[in-house]
């Protein structure tokens, strides 16, 4: 399936998309509430398929080099941040740049190898049996 059949056949449902190289290097991976509107935006479609000309020329030259692509449905929108949020911090692609640092969604956390105890927020994950973590939570929720 080429690129332009897999674009018109996005559904219209919240998602991660991912946009790969000829060869086959990861490039970018973005969040939608509605995958189809979302990736559509990018691309104008008459006469072939190029780059939107209301994009900035680093988007339009990562457009450039987009061969293929990949989505994953999600329930919501909220799910997909969480999961781009994920996705970038593990596969580093070249044009995420604002999501590649080392913070990460916060959690709640209890210690129960204290005598008392309490609930906590981290960002770090520590492998122990008396510590129970819940989340990751966003902005907001």
């Amino acid at each position: 399936m080429t690129l332009e059949e897999k674009i018109k056949q996005l559904p219209a449902s919240a998602g991660i998309y991912q946009y790969f190289d000829i060869n086959d290097n990861l490039l970018y991976i973005g969040k939608a509430k509605n995958l189809s509107n979302r990736v559509k935006s990018y691309f104008n479609f008459s006469p072939t398929l190029k780059a939107n000309s209301t994009l900035s020329s680093r988007i339009t030259k990562m457009i450039n080099q987009t061969t293929s692509m990949n989505y994953i449905v999600v329930n919501s929108e909220h799910d997909a941040l969480i999961l781009e949020n994920s996705l970038i911090k593990q596969l580093n692609p070249k044009y995420n740049i604002l999501l590649r640092d080392d913070k990460t969604y916060p959690y709640i956390y209890i210690d129960n190898s204290s005598k008392y105890p309490r609930y906590e927020i981290t960002r770090k994950i520590i492998k122990s049996p008396n510590i129970t973590y819940f989340g990751p939570y966003s902005v907001g929720a």
